[in-house]
């Protein structure tokens, strides 16, 4: 045997020995300092504004950010997704040809499809009117813009997550674009003394532009020290096959409470989606800590299926679950014990949101507690099992929720979800077991690979 051939045959126990829980520790350790960050300036942005502008204003400009947020995610088709196995394997066997082409077509779909939306839907707001409140028409119009650009940003994002680029990931679109709108917004504030839902938005759109533009630069001379400029080749069709599978897990996984925002739009006056964003974002916070560790996670967890080295990924996996939920107990706790001071810094009105803040927040003990096992799956290759799994569970979503909205008003949307986390929790845990003969939940640690 040659002496290429025993290094190759050594390559996962030296990948093992690397990725030590000092260094998912680590790595973990500045992606959470960041979503703490990004999380605080959210919180701050969010308080302010509901002091300035009011639950009706507020719960306008929500609406239509959500909007923004679920369309960009669509006609996006999980493009980005497919970042972490494309790139993942291209670097493996050194096809940096694919991953400039990777790169260009997805610039180029993406681009594409958030002018047409703007095209289609910017026109069917302006030629019927009454089809939306008249309040919201030209929030709706700007976030409509934003679309191609947000969608560039979260691209870019992706790429440098698949890199292991984690400031590059993390600093532009989770804390330097909420940090620009924040200071924009208080100008203006102090300036006038007064706010609007129309106003807010043109403020995103600003700030989301000039992130993109930045990262753009940077992005372009980080990517060509590491790669250079091969000529790119394109494999555009199995790109999208890639993606389109994790469209539905994105959506549902990374956005609920955009979902949740617009379903309780359709039944609730403004003031109360107001409410319950609030509390659902502010419960949501206790998500950082999931983000965190699952950012390290999944590109060393595609690294080792690659290599087929299954002891380390359940290593990883058990790590990682242990940082998730430790600190994420310590907080719902925290959080629901001091839910109603928490939600009366927003405003007297908001309080009434607790009971929503309190059941969201303890439905993330049930994420915690299984594991990470939505990426085990979308990483390992068998994203066709989340599609299912979230398709099902987006349906029942929006049954319960325009079940129990009605008759519950904005607790009958908590409810759901609670529901729901449960249930997709769950079958994605019997799957991880069945397929992958892995252990994610906080158990874990008393397990080894067999």
């Amino acid at each position: 045997m040659s002496p290429s051939s025993d290094n190759n045959k050594n390559k996962p126990t030296e990948k093992s020995s690397n990725h030590s829980l000092s260094n998912l520790l680590g790595a973990s350790s500045f992606i959470f300092a960041c979503r703490i960050s990004g999380a605080g300036l959210a919180f701050l942005t969010q308080l302010l504004l509901a002091r300035w502008m009011g639950a009706y204003q507020l719960g306008i400009f929500f609406y239509a950010f959500s909007w923004m947020i679920i369309l960009s995610t669509i006609i996006g088709i999980g493009y980005e997704s497919a970042s972490f196995r494309v790139i993942g394997r291209a670097l493996s066997e050194q096809r940096y040809d694919l991953i400039r082409g990777f790169i260009i077509r997805g610039r180029q779909i993406l681009l594409s499809s958030g002018f047409i939306t703007i095209l289609l839907l910017g026109g069917i707001l302006l030629s019927f009117d009454g089809i939306v409140n008249p309040d919201s028409q030209k929030t709706l119009l700007i976030a409509l813009i934003i679309v191609p650009v947000y969608l560039i940003a979260v691209f870019h994002e992706a790429v440098s997550h698949a890199f292991s680029w984690f400031a590059m990931m993390a600093l532009p679109n989770i804390v330097i674009r909420p940090l620009l709108t924040l200071i924009l917004v208080a100008i203006t504030w102090y300036s006038t003394g007064t706010l609007d839902a129309e106003t807010v938005m043109s403020y995103q759109l600003v700030a989301m532009l000039t992130v993109v533009l930045i990262h753009y630069l940077l992005f372009r001379t980080k990517l060509t020290k590491e790669i250079g400029k091969p000529q790119p080749s394109f494999m555009t069709r199995s790109w999208v096959r890639i993606g389109i599978p994790q469209l539905v897990p994105v959506l549902f996984i990374g956005f609920l409470a955009e979902i949740n925002v617009v379903m309780v739009g359709f039944f609730l006056p403004p003031d109360q989606v107001a409410i319950f964003s609030i509390a659902f974002r502010v419960a949501m916070l206790i998500s950082f800590m999931i983000f965190a560790v699952d950012s390290m996670f999944r590109p060393k967890a595609a690294l080792f299926y690659a290599d087929q080295d299954m002891p380390a990924l359940q290593k990883l996996t058990s790590q990682s679950t242990q940082l998730m939920f430790w600190p994420g107990l310590f907080c719902v706790i925290l959080f629901i014990v001091f839910g109603k001071f928490i939600l009366g810094i927003f405003g007297e009105e908001f309080v009434a949101g607790y009971e929503i803040f309190a059941l969201l927040a303890s439905s993330q003990l049930i994420i915690i507690s299984i594991g990470p096992v939505a990426s085990l799956l979308n990483v390992t290759g068998h994203q066709d099992y989340s599609m299912m799994v979230f398709g099902v569970a987006l349906i029942i979503l929006l049954i319960l929720d325009a079940i129990l909205i009605p008759i519950f008003g904005m607790n009958g949307a908590a409810i759901a979800v609670v529901l729901v986390t449960a249930f997709w929790n769950i079958w994605m845990l019997i799957l991880v077991k069945r397929v992958l003969k892995i252990h994610p939940s906080v158990l874990s640690f008393a397990h080894e690979y067999k």
